[in-house]
């Protein structure tokens, strides 16, 4: 009770960078939503969001999907056809800007209405010769192919893409996870 005869309710918040008391009728819900109003970036008035485990991990698989999801198209309507590595070879590669450096890859024949394609495996990854792959390509471009295998999908220059969006999606959530935590 003060000078005037009026009774006040004390509250106050714990935070390293102020403390203030508030309200004098007001209930504590209301002292809390006008502090709130008040203070808007304290960590008290802070909306606090949590990622679930189940998100973390479908957003997860997402991600790790995009490799094998650049073939969607040609992995619904291709066909299969079995596939033998032939030899380990070198061969010219171009780059995005027009330069061209040697590399090497696998060569893999499998058969198309009889007649014969050779495709090539991921650069410089060396499966054993007379390896059984299966290659799904599509049947109006044989030349458009994938080889159905780890290697096949994810070694390609396209998965740093997935793996620079899984270690930013791994820091989001570690960063939000324990924000949560430390406010709780």
């Amino acid at each position: 009770m003060d000078t005037a005869g009026n009774t006040g309710h004390l509250k106050i918040v714990n935070c390293e960078w102020f403390a203030i008391s508030l309200g004098d009728d007001l209930p504590l819900e209301k002292s809390d939503r006008a502090h709130r109003q008040s203070y808007p970036d304290s960590p008290e008035s802070m909306k606090i969001y949590t990622i679930g485990k189940w998100s973390f991990w479908g957003i997860a698989l997402l991600i790790l999907a995009l490799p094998v999801s650049r073939h969607w198209r040609l992995l619904v309507t291709g066909k299969r056809a079995p596939g033998t590595v032939m030899q380990y070879s070198r061969l010219w590669h171009e780059h995005w800007n027009g330069e061209s450096t040697i590399a090497y890859a696998s060569e893999v024949l499998f058969q198309v209405e009889g007649e014969p394609v050779v495709t090539h495996g991921p650069l410089n990854f060396q499966y054993e010769p007379g390896r059984e792959l299966h290659v799904v390509y599509n049947p109006k471009d044989p030349s458009r192919n994938c080889i159905m295998t780890f290697s096949g999908l994810y070694l390609t220059n396209y998965t740093a893409l997935p793996v620079i969006l899984f270690v930013l999606w791994g820091a989001f959530y570690l960063s939000f996870n324990t924000l949560t935590k430390k406010y709780r």
